[in-house]
């Protein structure tokens, strides 16, 4: 939450603007029952019948808090977007010149992402660049490169103004928490209302092949990367959750690490998901990642990060449930936010830690020889991050014995954790 918000009782993530709407719809309509004047009465009988509705938004915000204050409602509602990507402009300075970069921010752009070989079109992303790309120094194929799901319904932008992705990920960076990483925000579901839920499903649109094909291709090209599964990863939230553990299984040659903030581990969890598949009982199985994890393959599961909050039982329920379907030998993390329920605001929390374990999954060795951290060891077994109900946008200490006061606990379950730097 933005400082001193939380005081702010008439902020569009408030109950007190629900009240306030339903208040005034109820003296409306009973301006428009008592006056006799049509001149009056019907202006204030329509905005009576249009104000529940609003008050419905506003409620369905209060419980996921996507819009934090008015100027959160102006910009999705007027704001233009980020910029389109037309090249990634190189910086000034020696080659390596690392203080220098990591103290500056990096660049949100709107990026085209067609799709030649799922035949999806039209659709664009977002893509967190940061500005160590323009070190010459650095290595195109080292640079790690991870995809982010929204949920559903959902949109892209949903990172940036609910989640504020790339503050985050310039104060990680800052704090040398994380090094550079390509984030790609695509479209998951080929608009707000999608239902595809990143899969293949029979007679449906082939978003599987496009996240996993089409959109890391399209994004190596338009930045010169040549990164490839070693330094590729997953991670979404809520249903996207679902699309980062089910993509990454079915293609798990293909992604490293992946990532899910409150997510699904079946297709039957997910919205729409029990109608997805047209009673198509083998495409379903294929697409749950529980019965995934089992299945025999000679390649190895990629490292999984799992984190859900204690306040939504069936999310808590289903992440241990995933993590005992594991098994032994793979490496695993689940981490619970004490009393947090399934909203952005617990998403935001966990953001940091996501971002940084995916970045200990992902560095090659010479990155971290390029961009030693602050604090080099593991993710400890509790990790303490900021939440008092609104996300604050900073980032979430991760070293050891990193705490701050009034911060509710983040406990840790690994099985086991072994990040990798080869």
């Amino acid at each position: 939450m933005v400082k001193g918000e939380e005081a702010h009782v008439l902020g569009p993530s408030s109950v007190g603007v629900v009240v306030v709407l339903l208040l005034v719809a109820g003296g409306l309509l009973g301006l428009a029952v008592r006056r006799s004047r049509r001149l009056i009465r019907v202006p204030a009988a329509l905005i009576a019948l249009l104000l529940p509705f609003l008050a419905g938004i506003a409620a369905v915000n209060t419980q996921y808090a996507y819009y934090r204050t008015w100027s959160d409602v102006a910009d999705g509602l007027f704001g233009s977007g980020p910029p389109q990507l037309t090249g990634v402009q190189a910086h000034d300075g020696a080659a390596g010149a690392v203080d220098k970069l990591t103290g500056m921010p990096g660049k949100v752009l709107t990026l085209a992402l067609p799709g030649p070989v799922s035949g999806v079109s039209g659709r664009s992303g977002l893509v967190y660049v940061p500005p160590e790309l323009g070190d010459p120094g650095l290595r195109t194929d080292d640079v790690p490169v991870v995809e982010l799901f929204h949920g559903t319904p959902g949109r892209p932008s949903d990172w940036t103004d609910g989640l504020h992705l790339q503050q985050t990920m310039d104060r990680l960076r800052a704090a040398r928490q994380v090094g550079p990483m390509v984030l790609v925000v695509p479209d998951t579901n080929g608009g707000v209302k999608g239902t595809e839920e990143c899969t293949d499903a029979p007679g449906g649109v082939r978003d599987d092949t496009y996240l996993t094909r089409d959109v890391p291709a399209d994004v190596r090209s338009a930045l010169g990367l040549h990164t490839g599964p070693r330094s590729s990863g997953l991670l979404g939230y809520s249903s996207g959750g679902y699309c980062a553990m089910n993509l990454g299984l079915r293609h798990r040659t293909e992604f490293r690490a992946l990532a899910a903030l409150d997510g699904y581990y079946s297709p039957t969890q997910a919205p729409y998901g029990a109608r997805l598949f047209h009673g198509d009982l083998a495409a379903q199985q294929a697409n749950d990642p529980t019965l995934l994890v089992r299945a025999p393959d000679p390649a190895p599961l990629p490292a999984i990060f799992l984190a859900t909050g204690t306040g939504d039982r069936s999310d808590l329920r289903a992440a241990r449930s995933f993590l005992a379907a594991l098994g032994p030998g793979v490496s695993a993390q689940l981490v619970t936010e004490p009393g947090a329920r399934h909203t952005f605001d617990a998403w935001a929390s966990s953001l940091p830690v996501a971002l940084t374990w995916m970045w200990q999954q992902l560095r090659t060795p010479d990155l971290v020889r390029a961009y030693p951290g602050a604090t080099d060891p593991p993710l400890p077994s509790v990790v303490t991050v900021p939440h008092h109900g609104r996300h604050s946008g900073a980032p979430s200490p991760v070293g050891p014995g990193a705490s701050a006061p009034g911060t509710a606990r983040h406990h840790v379950r690994s099985a086991p954790l072994a990040p990798s730097t080869a």
